[in-house]
């Protein structure tokens, strides 16, 4: 990769939304439940810690993004789920270069949890068909 190309992980902050949601809007892997404000619904709603996640490239452009929650369950354990409660999650981006640095950043996502699940995230051929995988 290029100096502007070289990908960077940051979370989400509150000047980053306009952006997140412009990126999820013309990413064709994002959903509704991409979107900046499922982090607020998700907090309030079910009390789950959340990270969002944004990969940006050398110049400041949102690459990716990766919306995650931590559950903490009796019955399926401790989990890092991608939109919990939503159809679709798991990281959406430009290309399988972002996806794939999305995907293999786990160590930096919720810092100690056991495990991480996508709610079927969906795969860039198989985006709003209704098909899709699933990734642990």
């Amino acid at each position: 990769m290029t100096e502007s190309t070289a990908l960077v992980l940051r979370e989400l902050a509150a000047g980053d939304v306009a952006r997140w949601n412009r990126f999820v809007e013309e990413c064709p892997e994002a959903t509704f439940f991409h979107r900046a404000e499922w982090q607020q619904v998700i907090r309030q709603a079910f009390g789950h810690p959340t990270w969002y996640w944004l990969a940006e490239d050398g110049v400041g452009r949102i690459r990716g993004v990766l919306p995650l929650a931590r559950v903490r369950s009796r019955l399926f354990g401790d989990t890092l789920a991608s939109i919990p409660f939503g159809v679709y999650g798991g990281p959406a981006a430009d290309d399988d270069a972002t996806r794939q640095f999305l995907e293999g950043t786990r160590a930096t996502w919720g810092r100690d949890s056991a495990s991480v699940r996508w709610s079927c995230a969906i795969s860039s051929s198989a985006t709003r068909t209704g098909q899709a995988r699933t990734s642990t």
